[in-house]
C-alpha cells in the first residue's frame, strides 16, 4: 500500500517508471460527484476535502478484524497510510493526529 501512495504522490511515477501520466492525477482526483457518505466530494474512487487549507484526497475501508485508511496531501507531498487489525480503529482520529504533527499545525 505504501508502494501505491508513492506512485500517486509521484503523479504516476515509481523508481523512474511511469505507470500512468502525470496530467491523469488532476482527473482522478477532482470532484466528478456530490458529496458522498461522510459529505466530501467524490473524485474517481477517492474522496476529497480540506485539512486546515491543505487539499486532501482519501479512501479507505474495513471488514470484520481489519480497517485500513490512506491519506494524501499531494500539494505538500505527504502520504499517510494506516492499517489495523482491529475494525472499530479511529482512522479519523489517527489521520487528524498525524497531520497535526507533519503540518505543525493544530490537531482539531
Amino acid at each position: 500500500m505504501t508502494r501505491w501512495m508513492l506512485a500517486n504522490l509521484q503523479r504516476g511515477e515509481l523508481n523512474g517508471v511511469r505507470i500512468l501520466e502525470r496530467e491523469s492525477y488532476e482527473h482522478l482526483w477532482s470532484p466528478s460527484v456530490g458529496p458522498g457518505r461522510g459529505g466530501d466530494p467524490v473524485a474517481l474512487s477517492w474522496f476529497t476535502s480540506q485539512y486546515q487549507g491543505h487539499r486532501t484526497i482519501h479512501h479507505g475501508g474495513s471488514d470484520t478484524g481489519f480497517r485500513s485508511f490512506l491519506m494524501l496531501l499531494p500539494d505538500d507531498g505527504i502520504g499517510i497510510v494506516l492499517a489495523s487489525n482491529w475494525s472499530r480503529t479511529d482512522t479519523n482520529a489517527i489521520v487528524s493526529g498525524i497531520m497535526a504533527i507533519l503540518l505543525d499545525a493544530e490537531a482539531p
